[in-house]
């Protein structure tokens, strides 16, 4: 997995950056509703109730419009 973009003062992302959608892993499981994207969090790409593929990204600052809609971990 290949580091594909960064946007400053927002995330840096890896993942699929050949926007071909195709993934060797998946992700399942419920988020704590406590988690928000803080700055430095690491978090996925796609809303929490898809379980197919999904980029990751590292927050570099606090970005509230984000919670409740895609995963964070932490």
């Amino acid at each position: 997995m290949l580091f594909q973009r960064v946007i400053k003062h927002y995330v840096i992302q890896a993942g699929d950056g050949q926007g071909t959608g195709a993934a060797d892993w998946n992700l399942r499981g419920k988020q704590p509703a406590s988690m928000k994207h803080e700055a430095f969090m690491l978090g996925t790409s796609k809303g929490k109730h898809t379980n197919k593929g999904f980029d990751l990204f590292i927050t570099t600052a606090p970005i509230p419009d984000l919670n409740e809609k895609l995963i964070v971990f932490g």
